[in-house]
């Protein structure tokens, strides 16, 4: 039985009613756990942490016509977190690697002049 205060009744209330009063209570009653879940999973960088987490609730609010209470909500709410994280992993990973204190004409040049120069070039595109 659904239970009229619980989470998955609320946000039955939220999907299927636009009843905001129902995801303000969902809000207040979950955001500092999923805030110190993102957090711990960001290794604390604060700025990616609330930019995720605000992407959590947003993704959350554009779903909720989609929302089936198959799990608790919080399981539901905790999902879509990982998925923004792995997403965000995502596009970190697919950015270039760049080095400030590479210099291009270094490597445009290595083996031009200075075998030291070279070497320490090789050295470098191997860390990369």
């Amino acid at each position: 039985m659904i239970h009229d205060n619980n989470d998955e009744h609320l946000m039955l209330k939220f999907s299927r009613d636009g009843d905001v009063s129902a995801f303000d209570l969902l809000y207040e009653r979950h955001k500092a756990s999923l805030f110190r879940y993102i957090l711990k999973q960001t290794r604390h960088q604060h700025t990616i942490t609330e930019e995720l987490f605000q992407e959590v609730w947003s993704n959350l609010i554009r779903a909720r016509e989609q929302y089936q209470p198959s799990a608790r909500f919080s399981t539901y709410l905790f999902q879509i977190a990982r998925n923004r994280m792995i997403d965000h992993a995502r596009r970190i990973s697919a950015r270039p690697v760049s080095d400030p204190e590479t210099n291009h004409e270094d490597i445009a040049n290595a083996g031009h002049d200075d075998p030291s120069l070279h070497a320490h070039t090789a050295d470098r595109i191997e860390q990369l």
